[in-house]
């Protein structure tokens, strides 16, 4: 048996559809509900469905009367406002493409951008960097709620059309701009019972800006489709302040990230809440201790989800099903999904084999192409991710190709002995690369970040105790902090990098 797994299907998207439309059509039935409360350190804001749908809609015929045309793109640059998600539900709505971008690009990575998509537009925030380019600038001030009063169609066509564009990272490399089709949005559904069990009773806390996709998606796209509430935080989400956000707001589901779940363990002083149903956390591996450390301290459980640029989140853990045969698993494929391990031929690899992880082309929430690139073709869009499938479709997340280990000629996972060290006690983080300390002479190092020095016998004693020889880390070295890219993931060429340049090779 080879790894390739699919349960179910998935009905098809309509085939006169509009995505900004499909989120949007649960206004009329919740006119008066509170789609979205934004909370300023002025006071809680808020808007209704209906309030939320003649902004965007009004917003659409704002930028079609700019003399925009169906396809034009613009170029987002704004922080963390609520004209955010206003303004790329609006384009979309006209048949408007926008390329939403984070507010922390430098002015050469958003001149890069701006050369590759050619905007028409430009919509932009106070003191965010914007290209060296003549395009017209729309500023956000000049947008003005009381004028969303007029109103167009939504621009309708096959779901197979372009409908906006987003950029992966460039953490390996220059970033690509990703163009998504009409049916992403469609595709989504896929995660409502399989990652959220979410409905329109739900109130739903993202602890991320607006600009960030993730935020975008899990935390504002998904519960409006829904009918529920979506709760975000104009200034800085405060940790330290979790349990009292909690109730105050009445939140019962609350999405972030492993970097902030870890911060709210160390200093928040968590406690039991009857409110929060569960937690939904993506954007890299959750380390096993603090899932654990989580529901010891909270009742509640933190679900687990995985995606890319390319195509969200595909594989997750679904709420109140206890019968993973494996703790380290992110997941399952979602119902729909087919999803394989493949190795260098393309050809899937058999169950419990490492190779790298693809989802079908054909999936719905799949990309168009690249900005510049042809349209996919082939039956896979492999990853750059290596993991193992088990005869029951769950996942296990091994590393990125690129961050693999080569020990004496066998392949070990950095995510396999995180996840083993993490237990330690006083440890907070913990990150394991391939150092070089000498030419020719490459080592297993491991790096940490804790309450207090640990003694390297207790790193030592699990390892003789757990570990083949070949995975056993050589070297162990406590840190103040990790590197991160702009998204906030653990940056581990940075990580190699900084550590290899404090020390002197020995020829």
């Amino acid at each position: 048996m080879t790894s390739v797994f699919q349960s179910g299907s998935h009905p098809p998207c309509p085939e006169n559809f509009n995505l900004t439309q499909y989120v949007l059509s649960k206004s009329d039935k919740y006119g008066s509900k509170h789609a979205l409360e934004l909370v300023t350190s002025e006071g809680l804001k808020t808007w209704t469905y209906l309030e939320l749908s003649n902004a965007i809609i009004g917003m659409a015929a704002t930028l079609k009367s700019t003399g925009l045309k169906k396809n034009d793109k613009v170029l987002l640059r704004l922080g963390n406002t609520v004209n955010f998600p206003i303004t790329f539900l609006a384009c979309i709505w006209a048949g408007i493409v926008p390329v939403p971008t984070s507010a922390q690009l430098t002015k050469n990575e958003i001149n890069r951008i701006h050369k590759i998509i050619n905007p028409k537009l430009i919509i932009a925030g106070k003191e965010i960097s914007l290209p060296d380019a003549t395009t017209k600038i729309l500023y956000e001030e000049e947008l003005r709620f009381e004028t969303y009063f007029n109103k167009i169609p939504a621009d309708l066509g096959t779901p197979e059309r372009l409908a906006y564009i987003v950029f992966t990272s460039g953490t390996s490399g220059d970033p690509k701009g990703v163009a998504h089709a009409h049916r992403a949005i469609w595709a989504r559904k896929m995660m409502f019972e399989d990652w959220y069990d979410m409905s329109s009773e739900d109130r739903v806390l993202h602890s991320g800006a607006f600009n960030w996709t993730y935020t975008l998606g899990t935390g504002l796209l998904d519960p409006w489709t829904l009918g529920a509430t979506s709760i975000i935080f104009k200034n800085s989400f405060n940790p330290a302040k979790f349990n009292q956000l909690i109730e105050s707001n009445k939140i019962t589901i609350f999405a972030s990230s492993p970097s902030t779940f870890r911060q709210i363990i160390k200093y928040s002083k968590l406690e039991k809440t009857k409110l929060l149903r569960h937690c939904l956390s993506a954007g890299e591996k959750l380390p096993k201790n603090i899932k654990e450390d989580w529901h010891k301290k909270t009742s509640s459980r933190i679900y687990e989800a995985f995606g890319m640029s390319e195509c969200s989140t595909f594989i997750s853990e679904v709420p109140g099903m206890s019968n993973s045969k494996n703790k380290n698993s992110i997941g399952k494929p979602q119902q729909g999904r087919k999803v394989a391990v493949l190795n260098k031929l393309l050809i899937p690899v058999p169950f419990n084999h490492s190779g790298r992880l693809a989802i079908a082309t054909s999936d719905p929430g799949c990309l168009i192409n690249y900005v510049g690139e042809p349209k996919l073709d082939g039956d896979w869009l492999v990853t750059n991710d290596t993991v193992k499938m088990s005869k029951f479709g769950e996942i296990t997340f091994l590393g990125r190709a690129d961050d693999i280990i080569n020990a004496g000629g066998y392949r070990v996972s950095p995510i396999e002995l995180e996840n083993l060290f993490s237990s330690i006690e006083g440890l907070e983080s913990v990150a394991v690369i391939e150092v070089t300390i000498k030419v020719n002479t490459s080592i297993i190092a491991l790096f940490y970040k804790s309450t207090h020095h640990i003694d390297e016998k207790v790193f030592k004693e699990i390892s003789y105790k757990h570990l083949a020889r070949y995975k056993q880390p050589r070297l162990f070295v406590r840190v103040d902090s990790f590197p991160v890219s702009g998204n906030g993931k653990l940056n581990r060429k940075k990580l190699k990098s900084n550590y290899e340049s404090k020390i002197k090779y020995k020829n």
